[in-house]
């Protein structure tokens, strides 16, 4: 085989040397070196008509294909679920987590049912990042930290009543304890130990934490407390930074110039961006200086806020009215608070989810999603009751979550 493939190399090797040779003994006005000249030319414009045609279908592909509206649904695979009243659900790691007193499992796109996790608890309330979800018993003692890889990492036991919690992407787990004059944030690595730091808040002075956030790398936390001043409520947005060690360097930014505002709920965009939701209000901030956070943007809004969704790529805002009765006012930002649309809509949604492509509004029975430019590439019927829906990646994948199955499927296009 060997000798084969030489003596092959060689009859190539031969023949481009016959055809060199012969070449070589015509004059330059030659018939035959004319036609090996045109026989190149035609074999380059060959190639480069050809690229223009796979330059061709790849714009269509990736940019005229994608202004098609979706027109039809496959369903990849679905599989029967328990649910039961208490049964609660919340979007984590583009899978979706079910909850109730006695346990939780963990539904993703790739493989169904991932993991079931076992607790007891009265009144469960989970808040999730992109690798960690911690669950606590509001208003008891007991609290249980979720991977979403493996399922129970860890169960931690509060010295106190935890009326907050929040996590990292990482584990780390915050727990905020509500006592009669104060109140006090305990952290917890992934597997439930106690690490040897806390925040300690007196209600007279720093007022009342209404809600908690971290960062996703664990170094930021922040929290809104609402405090009396002068008779008046008022709401202040406070920063705390950690080191590498954990070990608290106290807060770092403060904000407190919101009127009556009050921010029932903080979060973060991103390490480097941090978002609070008041009534009527949003404020954006800077956080790329650690030890200086800035205020970035303050949004208003005249009409009542009725519907918020955020993700590392943004948030979007519902407000109630519009220029119809029934419709409503849809706001879209991105992750630094530039506006990407201002729209409205009639589609009766109750939640919403905001991802890189866009923002999906959910209805009882119905989706639609609408992309970062403001057009609407899909809205149907799903033909049962959805409680809950997530998309896992790509723009048109839905896993949702009905009143007794877990399903996965696909948009198409055509």
């Amino acid at each position: 085989m060997e000798d084969d493939k030489k003596k092959n190399n060689s009859r190539i090797v031969s023949f481009d040397a016959a055809l060199r040779d012969r070449a070589e003994g015509y004059g330059e006005d030659d018939g035959y070196v004319r036609k090996v000249k045109k026989h190149k030319i035609l074999s380059r414009l060959g190639i480069s008509l050809l690229f223009l045609v796979v330059i061709g279908v790849m714009v269509y592909l990736l940019v005229i294909r994608r202004t098609e509206s979706y027109t039809s649904i496959g369903v990849e695979w679905e599989q029967q679920i328990l649910t039961s009243a208490d049964m609660r659900y919340v979007d984590f790691a583009g899978g979706i987590l079910q909850y109730g007193t006695q346990g939780a499992n963990y539904y993703t796109a790739e493989n169904k049912t991932t993991w079931a996790a076992s607790y007891s608890m009265n009144n469960p309330e989970a808040i999730c990042s992109s690798g960690y979800a911690v669950i606590f018993d509001r208003g008891a003692k007991s609290a249980v930290i979720l991977s979403k890889d493996t399922g129970l990492t860890g169960k931690m036991t509060a010295p106190a009543m935890i009326t907050k919690a929040t996590v990292s992407d990482y584990g780390v787990a915050a727990l905020l304890l509500e006592e009669e004059l104060s109140n006090t944030i305990y952290f917890y690595n992934n597997t439930g130990a106690t690490l040897d730091i806390n925040i300690h808040t007196l209600v007279n002075q720093s007022g009342y934490p209404l809600d908690i956030a971290f960062s996703p790398d664990g170094q930021m936390m922040v929290a809104s407390f609402v405090y009396i001043d002068s008779g008046i409520t008022q709401d202040q947005i406070v920063f705390y930074n950690f080191d590498e060690k954990r070990s608290t360097t106290g807060v770092v930014g403060a904000f407190r110039k919101y009127d009556d505002t009050l921010f029932a709920d903080v979060a973060f965009l991103n390490n480097d961006r941090a978002i609070a939701f008041g009534d009527g209000k949003i404020v954006l901030y800077n956080l790329k200086n650690k030890t200086a956070p800035e205020e970035m943007k303050e949004i208003d809004f005249d009409e009542k806020i009725t519907g918020v969704a955020y993700s590392s790529s943004g948030f979007a805002v519902c407000c109630a009215g519009g220029e119809k009765p029934g419709e409503h006012r849809l706001f879209c930002y991105g992750i630094n608070g530039d506006t990407l649309f201002e729209r409205t809509t009639d589609f009766d949604a109750k939640s919403m989810l905001r991802t890189k492509n866009g923002l999906y509004l959910i209805g009882d029975s119905a989706v639609s999603f609408i992309n970062n430019k403001g057009k609407t590439f899909f809205t149907g019927s799903l033909e049962c009751e959805i409680i809950k829906l997530n998309n896992p990646d790509k723009d048109n994948e839905l896993l949702f979550i009905t009143n007794s199955r877990a399903v996965f499927l696909k948009l198409f296009r055509g």
